[in-house]
């Protein structure tokens, strides 16, 4: 059994759930250990967490893992595209606007930003925010193929597209053509044949 010293982040484990189809521990936290009463108790700081008693025994505790910190972002990440986000961001507006109803766009899209996890602002575009709507409305998806910027991606099936499809299928998107640097092979989803590369062109005409 693993012991923890103070300064150490832990998992309180608090029961069952049905999570990702199957049934995993309920862990919360990760909360610091701040007292080591004896090798098997421990107590914890629990901020404004509601639990029975802030000490627990070392079979409660779980240590924060890589893999741990893999699940929660997998998790974040989840919650963003199952619109939990998108229901923040509407609270906050309301919140923000019943304190000063004259605030302008710019300010609000700022203010609700800047409560947003870090991985969702990697995915917005605040040059193109023009009003608080547009902070989940539509996803761009730029590509250097011309055959899909007027391809209508939730009508197909081909198993290439099916990953982009389901992401993109949760939003209204856009698809915008953007020209390749060196684009001398077509890919899978152009629907062009496969072009020989300028090299094996070459190769090809000596033979």
């Amino acid at each position: 059994m693993q012991e923890f010293e103070i300064g150490d982040s832990v998992y309180v484990e608090n029961g069952n759930r049905l999570n990702r189809k199957k049934l995993d521990e309920l862990k919360i936290g990760p909360f610091k250990i701040i007292e080591k009463i004896s090798n098997s108790i421990y107590k914890i700081d629990t901020g404004n967490t509601k639990t029975e008693s802030t000490l627990f025994h070392i079979t409660k505790l779980h240590p924060v893992t890589a893999e741990d910190e893999v699940e929660e972002n997998e998790y974040e990440d989840n919650l963003y595209k199952e619109g939990l986000l998108i229901d923040y961001a509407i609270k906050k507006e309301r919140l923000l606007l019943d304190v000063n109803k004259s605030m302008d766009s710019k300010t609000m899209i700022d203010l609700i930003a800047t409560g947003l996890p870090g991985f969702i602002l990697q995915k917005l575009n605040r040059d193109e925010l023009n009003d608080t709507t547009d902070l989940f409305n539509e996803i761009r998806k730029y590509e250097d193929h011309k055959p899909l910027e007027n391809m209508n991606i939730k009508s197909r099936t081909d198993e290439e597209l099916g990953d982009l499809t389901y992401y993109l299928s949760q939003y209204d998107f856009t698809v915008k053509y953007i020209p390749g640097k060196e684009n001398v092979e077509a890919d899978c989803l152009s629907q062009n044949p496969v072009l020989e590369s300028e090299e094996d062109t070459k190769r090809n005409y000596w033979k």
